[in-house]
């Protein structure tokens, strides 16, 4: 999806990070492999040895047959070497949200901030969750990574809560912005 993007002139993607059993951040929307590598179980059950064969793309068609599973250090490889920004949503498994997001959100902060460290130019990839612990573990262990609070219903103190955090970036619905609510963001 990446390298269509890019081929279509797209300057920023977005997408989710998860964390394998063994601490590897990986790229999957998916709490588990089923729909995306036609394996059972949960991503942050697997070992990345066991997905560095599985198929990622075949289920999106023909075309993407044998996509891999991306390791989060090679796509941000990717994307710097190709001047394409991004915004990574870390998302906590369920089941042990805050431990398992604050454990996400210091290995995937880390390796931003590994991958985009100094004498480099560009923006760092934005950090982004729904989850605030997440992110104020991403704070704690990355300091310069930039975070964004994401909202899915109408939020409530959500630029004060954002602000708690060090957010540059607030990420709410369409349907539950209006203009004073984009102007105190702006303020």
């Amino acid at each position: 999806a990446m390298r269509t993007g890019a081929a279509l002139g797209w300057r920023m993607v977005e997408f989710d990070a998860a964390l394998t059993a063994d601490g590897v951040p990986v790229l999957m929307h998916d709490e588990t492999l089923a729909r995306t590598t036609g394996r059972p179980g949960r991503v942050v059950d697997a070992r990345w040895p066991s997905l560095r064969d599985a198929d990622a793309g075949a289920w999106a068609g023909p075309r993407w047959r044998g996509e891999p599973v991306p390791r989060l250090d090679a796509a941000l490889a990717w994307l710097a070497a190709h001047g394409i920004a991004a915004n990574v949503e870390i998302k906590p498994a369920p089941g042990d949200a805050h431990r398992a997001g604050t454990r996400i959100a210091q290995t995937v902060a880390a390796a931003i901030a590994t991958a985009t460290g100094a004498g480099r130019d560009d923006p760092p990839p934005l950090l982004s969750s729904f989850s605030e612990a997440a992110l104020a573990a991403a704070r704690d262990a990355a300091p310069a990574v930039p975070r964004g609070l994401l909202f899915g219903a109408r939020p409530v103190d959500a630029i004060a809560r954002a602000n708690a955090l060090g957010c540059v970036a607030l990420h709410l619905r369409v349907d539950t912005v209006d203009a004073d609510t984009i102007a105190a963001a702006h303020a």
